[in-house]
């Protein structure tokens, strides 16, 4: 008798699919960076407040001197110290997401899915928020993603995150599936975009990465006209028309919130003199300044130490007051993997381990100069920052959550589809009582790329 032969196809019909009931995020969520800073706020000497307008603070610029010597007993002149008044603004960020009715009924039951989708829509906002805040954590307000390298009109070449040289991977702060708009520095103009989303934005479908290096590729039919090399790459909304060349503007396209390349001033650039309304080009207010070193031309070799980091700390307590070395807790050193594991293995000579340190929210750092080092994959390359969490603040005019108005709930319906949507939006800013606090080191050899991007 004949054998019958059943195909993969034949029985595919009478196959069940099983769902396993777990889900595993393969992007890794590290917000070392965050979570130091709002863990560090509840038990700081400042509450800088929002009061519907701008936040005030003041700041002391000046050497508090006035002490004369008069053998007849003249009096002297009265004095104080240069005060000048700080402020800032807060900045909006949202999360959007939208979802057809189909597949929020297909997954209310166990049955038809292992979670709902308002479960899953609601971490990943979550999420979402909490890494966009790392990354711009780094940046300078502006909301630069990349420069622009090479060009073509339907895929582009860039590289230096933040817009900072030699500042790591093209890729790592890319977004693929975002909207973005590819900014002519020379107008703070949009270049002009063709079969996109509209409002000369572009669809970013993926990337490659080669050394530091991405390849863009936009989204099916998109295409850029006019691109040209230091273009600024910059994600956008539909309502993204201007782009502003300085610094911390609230006319700033992405209106990001302040990072550290402009809280410290980073490379002592004119684009950041200025931090909360102050500005260090202003004759008196020279000491509002963050402390800088650059590897080789301040420290003895390109490799970072712990002589390096203990020669910035002097220079911090010498600007600003603050002794590292005296209250170490209080400060927290940041840098790329591959500075900590270069930091770390040059102690090891000297102890017998890299000492280990408990930071906020579950996280551990090595300890360098007696201060915890804390490996952030989203500091730009070469980069060690050294900061005073308590001068740090972190303004909450509203907190993570729900856009709603006058209770109309969370989720709204999209005008003419059978499809809804929820909006999540946090008004805050981050920013620096004290600039002379902070220091960083930059320009050290940092080959290593401990990062998602592949």
């Amino acid at each position: 008798m004949a054998v019958t032969q059943l195909s993969d196809a034949d029985i595919a019909g009478m196959l069940r699919r099983v769902y396993n009931a777990f889900e595993n995020n393969i992007f890794p969520v590290v917000t070392r960076l965050l979570a130091q800073i709002e863990k560090a706020m509840p038990k700081s000497r400042y509450r800088i407040k929002w009061g519907g307008e701008n936040a005030y603070f003041p700041v002391t610029i000046g050497q508090p001197g006035g002490l004369y010597s008069s053998p007849g007993g003249a009096l002297p002149p009265s004095t104080m110290a240069l005060e000048r008044q700080a402020q800032e603004t807060v900045k909006q960020l949202y999360v959007r997401r939208q979802v057809a009715g189909l597949a929020i009924v297909g997954t209310q039951s166990r049955e038809a899915a292992f979670k709902s989708l308002a479960t899953k829509i609601v971490r990943e906002a979550s999420v979402a928020s909490k890494l966009g805040m790392q990354r711009m954590l780094h940046g300078d307000s502006r909301g630069i993603i990349d420069l622009v390298l090479t060009t073509g009109t339907t895929t582009a070449v860039v590289y230096r995150p933040y817009g900072i040289t030699g500042s790591g991977q093209g890729g790592l702060t890319l977004e693929p599936g975002q909207t973005y708009q590819i900014i002519d520095p020379g107008t703070a103009t949009a270049r002009t975009v063709t079969g996109g989303p509209g409002n000369n934005r572009v669809t970013l479908a993926s990337y490659t990465s080669t050394g530091d290096n991405a390849t863009l590729a936009f989204g099916a039919g998109e295409s850029v006209a006019g691109m040209t090399a230091a273009d600024i790459v910059s994600l956008a909304t539909a309502a993204s028309t201007a782009y502003s060349a300085t610094a911390g503007l609230t006319s700033s396209q992405a209106g990001e919130i302040n990072g550290l390349t402009n809280i410290i001033n980073r490379g002592a650039s004119s684009t950041y003199y200025s931090l909360h309304g102050v500005s260090s080009a202003t004759a008196g207010n020279q000491l509002w300044d963050g402390v800088r070193m650059v590897a080789v031309t301040d420290t003895p070799n390109q490799n970072p130490s712990e002589d390096d980091i203990f020669t910035l700390s002097q220079k911090i307590l010498g600007r600003s007051g603050y002794d590292p070395t005296e209250r170490p807790a209080d400060f927290l050193l940041v840098t790329t993997p591959g500075l900590v594991r270069s930091l770390a293995q040059s102690v090891v000579g000297q102890r017998r381990l890299a000492q280990e340190v408990e930071l906020k929210f579950g996280y551990k750092g090595v300890q360098i100069a007696g201060m915890p080092a804390i490996a952030d994959y989203w500091c730009p390359s070469g980069t060690i920052y050294v900061l005073h969490l308590p001068s740090l603040f972190k303004i909450n005019a509203k907190d993570f959550g729900y856009v709603m108005y006058n209770g109309a709930g969370p989720w709204r319906w999209v005008d003419g589809y059978d499809s809804y949507e929820t909006s999540w939006g946090m008004y805050c800013q981050t920013g620096t009582v004290n600039r002379t606090a902070h220091g960083m080191i930059t320009g050290y050899t940092d080959d290593s790329r401990f990062t998602h991007v592949v």
